[in-house]
């Protein structure tokens, strides 16, 4: 396999360093408001099967392929070069906004004509 470039990197530089977000969780205000120990806990389970893919490569690609998400062979491949990570807190403001200026810069109506503002996130 042959990798023509590394998104992260291209991203970070586009960005002047900001950290490529690829996915997101959501929830309702109320929800997070009226289960903040769940969350916790959620967030905390969250971030320790981020690190278990990333450090037990050939075991979670194992689980992947018996999940049928993608071909285990496939995971074996990916995984290493994914940069599977959980952030939370203002790294991950940081990072969520940067993408979304980027949206924002192409086309306001791809974020709702308006950047969001800090009540956006959930910071724990």
């Amino acid at each position: 396999m042959t990798r023509a470039l590394s998104i992260d990197d291209a991203w970070a530089a586009a960005t002047g360093g900001a950290e490529l977000a690829m996915s997101a969780l959501v929830a309702r205000t109320d929800f997070l408001e009226q289960n903040p120990q769940v969350v916790r806990e959620f967030l905390e389970d969250y971030a320790a099967s981020a690190r278990f893919t990333a450090e037990n490569v050939e075991e979670a690609a194992a689980l992947i392929g018996a999940f049928e998400i993608i071909p285990e062979a496939v995971a074996l491949q990916a995984i290493p070069h994914s940069n599977i990570s959980a952030v939370t807190g203002p790294e991950m403001r940081d990072a969520a906004m940067a993408y979304l200026r980027v949206l924002y810069g192409q086309n306001p109506a791809a974020v709702g004509g308006v950047l969001p503002d800090e009540t956006f996130f959930f910071l724990p």
